[in-house]
């Protein structure tokens, strides 16, 4: 059981008949929409769900774009990203930010009919040019089609990938590290996901086939595919662990280049597309970039070979 995990609490259950407000967050609010009773036993009686890894890359993240943010509030100047895509906003400066930033005090509300004091926490503030305030949550979002559509092909004619790895093992316990180079690192697409159960199908692999014409169309008429396990019984004795990503590398690089005197700046945390394309657009931006200007980027970008 992992060492971030307590069997049982006693602080900060709810009782009815406590007069003082019974603070409440938004992760808890979604907890309650997603399973009822999970809430019950995490809220009434003590008992939650048995928490996964710290998401200590992705605290990392969010903590390097508030640092580049702050630099442009400071200097009352638009985040190049924000003038590349034409919003009207800038970040702001408020006598709060700070508390509204921080975990366990955040913007609060109190429901007067529940007496819950509903709380949370915000990534950052800004403002239009109406003076209107905007709140931001920083979130890494990616167009993965090419990559997930590669891996769906390649799961279907291999015997090694696409779960295979952990049939072969079995009964075996399986430890599987990975270091992935995929956008937003779906398990069973990172490498095709040897250890991992897939979701696609044969079916799915032909419709990718048809998407770009067809077998005829792209010379694979002897292209044979084969089904993927989907048993569970494969795969209850295999753990999955990531331990390096595209954001890893980018909070290194983006630590690395601040102490050696460039102004770095997270150009793409999950660039995708074909690899010719997305290299010419790399090189444009890098040609434009200022001076002294560090310009990162992590992603995966399939290669396509002509004949």
């Amino acid at each position: 059981m992992s060492e971030y995990y307590t069997a049982q609490r006693v602080k900060g259950l709810y009782d009815s008949k406590v007069a003082e407000p019974f603070k409440l967050s938004r992760s808890k609010i979604d907890l309650f929409l997603n399973c009822p009773r999970c809430f019950y036993y995490d809220r009434k009686l003590g008992v939650g769900r048995p928490p996964g890894f710290p998401f200590a890359l992705n605290s990392a993240v969010d903590h390097l774009l508030k640092l580049e943010f702050d630099i442009h509030r400071v200097a009352g100047t638009k985040h190049p990203l924000i003038e590349k895509y034409g919003v009207d906003a800038r970040p702001v400066a408020h006598a709060d930010l700070d508390k509204w930033r921080h975990n366990f005090t955040g913007i609060q509300h109190l429901h007067e009919l529940t007496n819950f004091l509903v709380f949370g926490a915000i990534d950052d503030l800004w403002q239009n040019s109406q003076g209107e305030y905007i709140v931001v949550d920083y979130k890494a979002t990616s167009k993965d089609e090419d990559i997930t559509e590669l891996n769906t092909i390649r799961k279907h004619t291999s015997l090694a990938r696409g779960g295979h790895l952990a049939k072969y093992a079995h009964p075996a316990r399986v430890a599987c590290l990975i270091f992935s180079d995929v956008p937003g690192d779906p398990l069973q697409f990172i490498s095709s996901g040897p250890t991992v159960k897939d979701t696609t199908s044969v079916a799915d692999a032909e419709r990718v086939l048809e998407k770009y014409g067809g077998r005829a169309a792209l010379e694979l008429e002897d292209l044979e595919f084969s089904e993927t396990p989907k048993e569970d019984e494969w795969f209850e004795k295999v753990r999955n662990t990531i331990v390096v990503s595209g954001r890893t590398a980018l909070a290194e690089m983006f630590l690395k280049a601040g102490e050696l005197g460039y102004q770095p700046r997270i150009a793409a945390d999950a660039f995708h597309g074909e690899a010719r394309g997305t290299g010419e657009r790399i090189a444009q931006e890098l040609r434009e970039a200022p001076p002294g200007t560090a310009l990162l980027y992590a992603g995966d970008s399939p290669a396509r070979c002509v004949i």
